[in-house]
């Protein structure tokens, strides 16, 4: 049970961390299509999988799935490795200014009267 915990855990946050890398890699005119892109491939990718650990499963048995899974991980890490070493430097944009909020809406709410 442990084990499912932390592959959710990790294996769920690959397309937020996807879309966040892609959106730093991108110019702003260029990030509504960046993102419809990355929404069809995420589409697919929901769609065809299914198919094939299906198949797999067939082929292998009901190990095919966890094979599956695995060789996808795999695949990722090494993409993740040739990107980490080869990939340049990240689009440099203006810097968007920061104010650091608190927490609680009655602070929001105090430095909303002070600029109105």
């Amino acid at each position: 049970m442990i084990t499912f915990f932390v592959w959710g855990g990790l294996s769920f946050s690959l397309y937020p961390l996807g879309v966040a890398q892609l959106l730093d890699q991108l110019h702003p005119d260029e990030v509504v299509s960046g993102s419809t892109d990355m929404l069809v491939l995420h589409g697919a990718g929901s769609a065809l999988a299914p198919l094939f650990v299906g198949v797999i499963m067939n082929l292998v048995g009901t190990q095919g799935m966890p094979l599956y899974m695995a060789g996808i991980l795999f695949l990722l890490t090494g993409y993740a490795v040739y990107q980490v070493r080869h990939v340049s430097v990240l689009t440099a944009g203006e810097h968007a200014h920061f104010e650091p909020m608190m927490q609680t809406s009655h602070e929001i709410v105090g430095m909303i009267e002070k600029e109105g």
